[in-house]
């Protein structure tokens, strides 16, 4: 990507500290760091270079924003928000369907149609920055942040769950995964990962995608992983861990097939955001991507039927889900969006016209490059910017949020 010319230059857009979890897919963008807590984080996040997982979208050690432009469920933001569909909505008290009611989709309009044509676009996307994806070698020296380790684990988390499914972008998502491979193989890369403990939840999900897609065959480097998590390396175990890491660990440990004693996901999820009552006024940002990435452990992902959980837990848990959907498709959180959309199919939920209108509103808030806009980006503080900064903005603003879409439209494909 020409306009991209150091990873450093999207830390100076971001200007995000290292307070975050390790993040995945999946959450947040912006990869920030492995905090005390040292969650992984996933696909989740809100750019920023934080991370995909690890209660993301908590860029400068924030996460209480709470949910934007929600008073008391009187008027509920501009659908407009992160990225441009216009027009706006006051709920009052009639509640949350008022908006599917009044903003459904047009008639005529196949919201399955839309996210195949958002998934193509985003992955063209995806495909035209690897180089900001997977940079060159001279950026990953010891001592490199983290934050730049959670954006490579943030592409290999989206295009190994890509991968699993029959879409038309798998091709695109198998290039990906060879350059994440090479990075990972590279001495300095490797050693720096393996030997820093902040660094391990990292060092093992990039582990566990090599070694199922194949691009990792040494089963020594296996043995040494599972040697350095018995001896408790990463502090992955540590019982006084809040409930949503010590989820992410044992997730993490089960996709390796590493032996460990934490407890079953189904105990811990009551601990979490997930396993409460939600109040969509007043939870926190961190909070909702708590409930999406409790939702994607316990479901590998949408990828393995839901567990059965204690009685009434996972109807709570599917409300919260649809509360908070319709929050953030009003919003314009698009990041949120896409990872509730996966959690309502994670957790079996018919399709609705939420489902529909949270799909449509995607569709028109893609910017025409084939981003999709993070809850950070501004279309014009981004013009306002001079040319050849501007592709680095987008990028650190939208690139979180664009795998949240690429996973939100390839979980609609059947498992291969």
């Amino acid at each position: 990507m020409d306009d991209i010319e150091d990873i450093e230059d999207i830390e100076d857009i971001e200007d995000t500290g290292d307070t975050g979890d390790t993040g995945d897919i999946g959450d947040v963008e912006g990869a920030e760091g492995v905090g005390d807590a040292g969650d992984t984080g996933d696909i989740g996040g809100a750019e920023g270079v934080e991370d995909m997982g690890g209660v993301e979208g908590v860029e400068d050690g924030g996460g209480t924003q709470g949910v934007e432009g929600v008073g008391d469920m009187g008027g509920v933001g501009d659908i407009g928000g992160g990225g441009g569909v216009a027009g706006q909505v006051t709920v009052g008290g009639r509640g949350l369907p008022v908006v599917a009611e009044r903003l459904g989709p047009a008639p005529g309009r196949d919201a399955a149609h839309d996210m195949d044509e958002v998934l193509s676009r985003a992955m063209a996307w995806v495909e035209g920055n690897l180089d900001a994806f997977v940079p060159d070698a001279a950026v990953w020296p010891p001592g490199t942040p983290q934050r730049h380790m959670a954006l490579l684990l943030d592409l290999a988390i989206t295009c190994h769950l890509v991968c699993r499914r029959k879409t038309s972008v798998r091709r695109t998502a198998e290039k990906a995964l060879d350059g994440v491979a090479e990075v990972f193989h590279r001495d300095s890369f490797h050693d720096q990962l393996l030997r820093t403990a902040t660094s391990f939840p990292y060092y093992l999900w990039l582990l566990a995608i090599l070694w199922e897609t194949g691009r990792l065959r040494d089963p020594r480097t296996r043995a040494a992983a599972q040697r350095l998590a018995d001896a408790g390396h990463g502090d992955l175990g540590n019982p006084a861990r809040p409930a949503y890491g010590l989820m992410e660990s044992r997730y993490i440990l089960d996709l390796c097939g590493f032996s460990h004693r934490l407890p079953p996901l189904d105990e811990l999820y009551g601990r979490t955001a997930f396993g409460a009552p939600v109040n969509p006024v007043y939870v926190t940002e961190a909070a909702a991507y708590e409930v999406t990435h409790a939702v994607f452990f316990l479901s590998d992902f949408a990828a393995r039927p839901f567990p059965v959980l204690a009685p009434g837990a996972r109807d709570q848990g599917a409300a919260a889900v649809d509360l908070l959907l319709g929050v953030h498709i009003c919003s314009g959180h698009w990041d949120l969006v896409s990872e509730l959309i996966v959690c309502r199919r994670a957790l079996g939920r018919p399709e609705s016209d939420l489902d529909r209108l949270g799909r449509s509103c995607l569709a028109l808030a893609q910017l025409g490059e084939g981003a999709m806009p993070g809850p950070r980006f501004d279309l014009a503080e981004r013009d306002a910017l001079p040319p050849e900064k501007r592709a680095t903005y987008t990028f650190a603003r939208c690139y979180h949020t664009t795998l949240a879409a690429v996973l939100c439209a390839a979980t609609d494909g059947p498992l291969r």
